[in-house]
């Protein structure tokens, strides 16, 4: 009897040390999602613990650059409405709470470098903020922050790349650079250059002539204007030519003219051509400097904003070499 009474207490005394036991189990695999939860835990570039941007930092922008390091294209946006559009996509970036590189050196491996800009005439390096994704780092032009993980990736960069393509304006920075030529002549990165470059909506280059047996060397690109009640706005043209200046050494006059498709018209065409004397001294020196890499590239891009009233036209009639067929 005493023996039989001995064994229930223990069985007595056993009970709750197991249930200790398998309370102190579950608390710690609560512990071990927790932890898990919070690593992965999405935080919005403003709310995130390491205050990677301030709330005003995006916001009353003049421009923003948007610079796509896979394909090179550098993208430039100073109208209000897409401006939004961007600081939108930025603000519903998830960003994981812990980093995934303290690196600080500022090189970039993300695939979107998106910079903000106080005025229209800053240079490339004069940005207030730039965020990059993925992954997440910003650098407040003092210091660069760590590197985050972007939880929501996919949907981000769908996004941007949406919006991207609809956007009109973008630079092929890195076919620029590859295609940069010392000479006139040199007939293929000629026409890559000139391919690689933006035209106004409703216009289509048709022809592309070079005058290469004397001086001034020049190159002549006609198009076509698919609308013949359009009104041709010269912003375009005139810095397309100081790309060219830039990326061709030899290069002394670039003039582009368009034909409508109504015949009756086909003797009034528009025509923009620039010297490169003029071109250079309206951003006061040699082209040619911003052609050594992408960044210098980059910032011409950004000094092609220009009053059109100030600018000089020279109509100097040339007798090319049709390179067209």
């Amino acid at each position: 009897m005493n023996s039989n009474g001995s064994a229930s207490r223990k069985t007595m005394l056993k009970r709750p040390a197991c249930k200790v036991a398998l309370v102190g189990v579950i608390i710690v695999v609560i512990l071990a999602m927790v932890l898990v939860f919070n690593q992965f835990q999405g935080y919005s570039i403003y709310q995130h613990p390491q205050h990677l941007l301030g709330t005003e930092q995006l916001k009353e922008a003049a421009k923003i650059i948007i610079n796509d390091q896979i394909n090179g294209k550098l993208y430039v946006i100073n109208d209000g409405p897409e401006m939004a559009q961007v600081t939108a996509i930025i603000e519903e970036m998830q960003i994981t709470r812990k980093e995934i590189s303290k690196d600080r050196s500022g090189r970039s491996q993300s695939r979107y470098s998106i910079s903000y800009y106080d005025d229209l005439n800053s240079s490339i390096s004069e940005y207030r903020c730039t965020v990059h994704l993925a992954p997440v780092w910003t650098d407040n032009n003092v210091k660069p922050s760590y590197k985050y993980e972007l939880i929501n990736e996919k949907d981000i960069l769908k996004q941007l790349d949406d919006l991207l393509n609809n956007t009109k304006v973008a630079y092929d920075v890195q076919t620029l650079i590859k295609n940069k030529t010392p000479y006139i002549g040199n007939n293929s990165k000629v026409a890559a250059l000139i391919n690689a470059l933006p035209l106004p909506e409703g216009v289509t280059r048709n022809s592309i002539q070079l005058n290469t047996s004397q001086i001034p060397y020049g190159v002549t690109i006609e198009y076509i204007l698919n609308d013949d009640s359009m009104r041709v706005e010269e912003e375009q043209f005139l810095r397309n030519s100081l790309l060219l200046f830039a990326l061709i050494d030899n290069a002394d006059l670039v003039t582009h003219i368009g034909y409508w498709n109504a015949k009756e018209l086909s003797s009034l065409p528009f025509r923009f051509s620039y010297t490169r004397a003029d071109a250079e001294k309206m951003v006061g020196g040699d082209l040619r400097q911003f052609a050594d890499n992408h960044e210098k590239l980059a910032e011409l891009i950004q000094m092609t904003q220009f009053s059109m009233e100030d600018e000089t036209s020279n109509t100097k009639e040339e007798s090319p070499t049709d390179l067209s067929n």
